[in-house]
């Protein structure tokens, strides 16, 4: 009796083990098919539609050989950034080169040094597309077409700790900046001026050049706050841990940063083209972002 005990233990466990090595050989092919999948390089459009078909304004690219794009480096530096030998790194220069391949031409970026930039050198045909943080806003539709989004993020309040004791704040700022007249420190040409302005108005609202003077502004007390989107403020935290010392950030839960490609006025083939890249890819989220700071700011 106990033999046979024994031996119905033994098969027990040799089942389980069997089991155990099905389920685990189904996940690494479900793993391993995913990752093909992510790594699929998908082939110009060159290669799979007629030339007679694509839009004028897709073929004039095409035709020319690359695609120019107005992109803000350096404020952001995970996102568009120069290199050492003079190239151009970050999330939206590898959407930007991923958006050359998919057309089968090379990529060529324009700097520009605020966001108006954009719209102009839209209009007169200097650039094909903007991709530089570009949020959605009444102004800027009204001047340039907008995509899809192909990132949307939180809007943070960064305020000084030493500002939230001495006001006895112990949750979200928003009704305390909303009910008082405080300085809210934005980026200057941002959309954030335009938000806070509307969401707060008793705030008076300073505009400066830098994420930099932005947060130091805040840690010099100089203002109550800071209004900057949560793209900004990973890259701030991350790059200058410190920056948790003096701070503490808040979630904006009344709106959100929706960032989107800027397309000539007129353009709908490339508005049609490039929304279609947006919703059949994954481009990146806040959690890459993240990821990215970590690995650019050796975290």
């Amino acid at each position: 009796m106990k033999f046979k005990k024994k031996l119905l233990f033994y098969y027990f466990i040799i089942l389980l083990f069997l089991l155990f090595g099905a389920c685990s050989s189904v996940e690494n092919q479900q793993e391993e098919s995913l990752s093909r999948a992510e790594t699929t390089i998908i082939k110009p459009i060159t290669e799979s539609v007629d030339k007679q078909l694509i839009f004028p304004a897709i073929q004039k690219i095409i035709d020319r050989g690359y695609i120019r794009v107005a992109m803000l480096p350096n404020d952001i530096g995970v996102l568009c950034r120069t290199t050492q030998d003079g190239d151009f790194a970050g999330l939206d220069v590898d959407f930007a080169r991923d958006i050359a391949r998919t057309l089968g031409v090379k990529l060529e970026i324009h700097k520009i040094k605020q966001y108006s930039d954009i719209a102009l050198l839209l209009a007169n045909g200097t650039v094909d597309l903007g991709i530089a943080m570009y949020s959605v806003n009444h102004s800027r539709a009204a001047s340039v077409i907008l995509s899809d989004p192909y990132l949307t993020s939180n809007l943070c309040i960064t305020v000084n700790s030493k500002e939230l004791i001495k006001n006895n704040i112990k949750k979200n700022p928003i009704n305390y900046m909303k009910q008082n007249s405080v300085k809210i420190a934005v980026l200057k040409g941002s959309i954030h001026s335009y938000t806070a302005q509307e969401v707060f108005p008793k705030a008076q609202v300073i505009e400066l050049n830098s994420q930099d003077e932005i947060i130091n502004s805040v840690i010099e007390n100089k203002v109550f706050a800071a209004f900057q989107g949560e793209v900004e403020s990973v890259d701030n935290y991350i790059r200058n841990p410190k920056i948790m010392i003096f701070t503490k950030s808040f979630v904006f839960p009344d709106a959100s940063d929706k960032f989107c490609v800027a397309i000539a006025p007129n353009d709908l083939g490339m508005l049609n083209f490039i929304n279609a890249y947006i919703n059949s890819s994954k481009i990146f989220d806040i959690k890459d972002i993240e990821n990215a700071c970590k690995e650019l700011y050796d975290y």
